[in-house]
Order: structure tokens, then sequence, then C-alpha cells
């Protein structure tokens, strides 16, 4: 029997249009089962921090809740996570997919991925690979100024993993002063200061519940804050608070502002500093000497001038306001300047003396002392100048007069005179009219002890110096053709 050739040529015809069509079949299977195998076994999420401080998140493959094949384990394993403190720190837990027990393979690794990942730490909890189905897992901040990210890979042994992202976005607010010193403050001074907090972010708002001392205050306190706490400050916006501080403690004081909010997120710190102390005047000696200045003993009616030191020999400024000056004429104080409360001696820790002039010129015989009162805020040293000085000189100065007999005389005793009574004693030689003053050195007449008829001979009178103040005076008589006047002091 003859066979057509044309019947094998429609039998390979036939065949290779089958062979065509199960080849199709087959790719076209197998790019299904590519594509759902990569579905499942690189779930990725992403999820960005940004202020949802409450929510949980959980990433669910919802596609892909049931396994391609019920026999192997195509599910990823599934994280979830919180956040807390403002997004801080993030509390999370993983679990491997799926539910049925015998096909599952459990997890493997979690891969904290630091390449892509910054200003975070990551942590979990230890789990046996294979065998622990969930486990925990956490991630804070390192520093909360800064933004922060983290990339995490959750595997399980079949192969199938989920990439999750989270992302921190830093709460920027900025104070006009983050360190401040008070600087020196004498005791029980008080300062203030106004500092501004402003929130520097482009849309967000920031909530500020409060701002606290992070020890004792030790003399510092937050006065005023405009507005009152907890305060919702939108983007771009600021408020005032005040801080003082006062002390009757001598010291170095430091302490900080805590800028917080109360879910436990801080802001950020405000440092602050203060010197407590006093200035201290010295005047004069200091070697603890009775006597600033001592004129030593001089001729009276000469003179002489000295320069007197004012020392600051404290930590502080020294501000002198005004001074109480010499009650005894024979002394004279040349400041160089006025010193009021309107225009003050400022003399700072570590300048130059001040110096002043003091000069000296004794009217009359024997000791004078006296002294300079300084008022000024220094304290616990030496504000007083105390200056002493004498004088030598002839008892009495006889000047020449009209005189016919030697053996004539007058004299006072005692000279000086220290106490409240002198005696006038005198000689004359015939009966006459005696006339006895006293005067001052300008001739101006202060009393007349005597003014009457005397007989020949010596004489003498008691008088009582009463009011007359310390100084010098002269003595005349008149008796006769007889003249004669002394220069006599007082000194009480």
């Amino acid at each position: 029997m003859l066979i057509n050739p044309k019947y094998f040529l429609d039998v390979e015809k036939n065949l290779s249009r089958l062979f065509a069509q199960v080849l199709r079949l087959f790719c076209f299977l197998f790019t299904f089962f590519i594509l759902f195998a990569f579905a499942s076994f690189n779930i990725k999420a992403q999820v960005l921090f940004n202020n949802n401080f409450n929510n949980i998140f959980e990433y669910q493959n919802t596609s892909f809740q049931y396994n391609i094949d019920e026999h192997f384990d195509t599910l990823a394993p599934v994280p979830a996570w919180s956040f807390l403190c403002n997004g801080l720190t993030v509390s999370g837990i993983v679990k491997d997919m799926p539910d049925n027990d015998s096909i599952r393979s459990n997890l493997a690794r979690i891969d904290f991925l630091t390449d892509s990942s910054y200003n975070y730490n990551f942590s979990f909890k230890a789990f046996i690979s294979g065998q622990t189905r969930s486990t925990t897992w956490s991630l804070s901040v390192q520093d909360p100024a800064a933004d922060a990210r983290a990339f995490i890979r959750f595997s399980d042994r079949r192969g199938n993993d989920t990439l999750i992202t989270i992302q921190y976005f830093s709460q920027k607010i900025t104070i006009n002063q983050t360190n401040y010193d008070f600087g020196n403050i004498n005791t029980g001074e008080k300062k203030k200061r106004d500092f501004v907090i402003t929130n520097t972010n482009a849309s967000e708002q920031v909530r500020i519940t409060d701002l606290f001392f992070s020890k004792d205050s030790s003399g510092f306190t937050i006065d005023s804050i405009m507005p009152k706490l907890p305060i919702i400050l939108p983007s771009k916006a600021s408020f005032t608070f005040t801080v003082s501080f006062n002390s009757n403690t001598n010291g170095m004081f430091e302490n900080k502002i805590i800028i917080w909010d109360s879910t436990c997120y801080k802001y950020g710190e405000l440092n602050l500093t203060a010197t407590v102390g006093l200035p201290k005047i010295m005047v004069g000696s200091y070697l603890n000497k009775i006597w600033d200045m001592d004129f030593q003993s001089q001729e009276i009616y000469s003179k002489n001038s000295q320069k007197i030191s004012i020392r600051n020999i404290g930590e502080f400024d020294l501000i002198i306001s005004g001074y109480k000056n010499f009650s005894n004429p024979v002394f004279i104080s040349n400041m160089g300047r006025i010193i009021s409360l309107n225009n003050p001696l400022i003399i700072k820790s570590g300048d130059p003396d001040f110096y002043f002039e003091v000069l000296y010129t004794p009217n009359h015989l024997g000791t004078n002392i006296d002294s300079i009162i300084f008022y000024s805020n220094g304290r616990g040293a030496d504000s007083i100048c105390r200056v002493i000085g004498t004088s030598y000189g002839i008892d009495n100065v006889t000047e020449p007069e009209d005189s016919i007999n030697d053996n004539e005389y007058l004299e006072i005793s005692p000279i000086p005179c220290f106490t409240d009574d002198f005696v006038i004693k005198y000689k004359i030689q015939e009966n006459c009219l005696v006339k006895l003053t006293i005067s001052n050195t300008l001739d101006e007449i202060i009393t007349i002890p005597l003014n009457e008829a005397v007989m020949a001979g010596v004489h003498s009178i008691s008088y009582h110096i009463g009011s007359l103040q310390n100084g010098i005076y002269l003595c005349k008589i008149q008796a006769g053709r007889f003249r004669k006047t002394i220069k006599f002091v007082i000194s009480r």
C-alpha cells in the first residue's frame, strides 16, 4: 500500500502547531509563577514618620494573604510598630506568616541596613532561626535634634522577606541664647533676662508643655512666660519667658532650663551661670596700721601734701557714690574729680589704685586727728581714711612794742592751753589804767578781760576759755606807755 507523501506533510504541520501551543502555555504559566513569587518574596513597605505620634503601623500583604502553593510557605513576615515619645522611640513586633504551622518556615533573620540608615539605634529580642514565629524589636533616635531613618528587613527560612523604612523628622526650635552668663553680681542684687523660643519648622507646629530647671534653682527663677504653658507654637512663631537671678550667698552658680513636651520629648536646654560676691574697698594703708596717713611733726603754719590711695581688693566693680569730708580745717582733701550718686567713682577689679591728695597745714601747736568716710557698695574691708599730724613752734611770740622798762612784761600760762582756764600775768612800773584784750589772728577783739586802773607791781588774772575754739589767739596789754602783744595757742 502506497502512502501519499502529502499525508506526512499534514501530520508534521499538526504536530508543529500543537507544540507551539504547548510552548506558549508553558511560557505563560512560567511568567505567571515568576510574577507571583516575586510579589510574595519581596514585599516592601515604606512609612514616613510625620508627627502622627499615636498611629500603629502594620504591613499587610492583602493581595497575597494565602499561599500560592498549599504545600509551601510563600508569605513574608509581617512587622507592626508604634511611635513613642513624639517618635523618639519605636516599639515593634514581627510575626511570620502563614498561620498554618505545618508549612510556615518561621523567622530566619532580621537585618538593620546600616549603610542606608542613620541616627537610629536598633535592637531586637533574640530568637531561634526556623523555630520562632515572632519577636519584638525597637528603634531609638540618637540625636533628637537631627532627622533619622531606618531600613529593616525581616526574612523567614523560606526566603520570603519584608523591607520597611521608618523616618523621623526632628522638631526644630531655636532659643535666642542657649548659654547665658549673668556675670558678676553683688550679694543680694537681682538681675533679669528675657529669652525667646522660636518654632523654626517649615510647616509643623510644636507643643511645649513645661520649662523646668534640671536641679534646685540655686537663685535662678522663671518669672514669667508669655503666653502661659502649655503652648501650641505654629510654624515660625515665637514666645518669651523671663529668668531672674538673686542670691545672698557668694560663689559660682550654674543651672539649666529644660524645654519639654509632656510626651517625654526634650526640645532643648538653656544653660545659665552667675557669680555672686562683693567688691571690697581699701583706703590708704594696706598694712593694718591705725593711721592711713601720718604727716609726722611739722612746723606750725607750714604746708605738707600727701597722696592716699583707694583700691578695689574684691572681684567685682567697686562703686563709690560719695564721702564725708574732714571736719578739721587743718586737713583739706582734693579728689581731682566730682564723686556723687550721679557721678560715682567706679573702680573695677584689677584696676590701678585711685589717688587723692590731702593737704595738712597746722595752725596751732599740738596733734591733729581727722578722717574721711567713703560711701560705696564695698564691704568687709576699710572705707575710712584716718590721718594724723602734729606741729611744733615757739610757744609764744613777743612782738616789739613801745616799752621804756625791760622789767615790765606780759605772759600767759600754760602754753599751749590744754585746760579750760589759763592765767594772764603782767608787771607794770607805775600806777595806770590797764587794758587787756583777747583777739584772733585778724586782730578782731573777742573779749576784754581787764580795763581798769591798777597799782604798780606784778598782777595776774585767771581767764576761763569758755566757747573759744582750738586755734591761735593774741593777747594785748596797754598800760601807760607799756604796750605788748603775745600769741598763744588753745588746744584742748
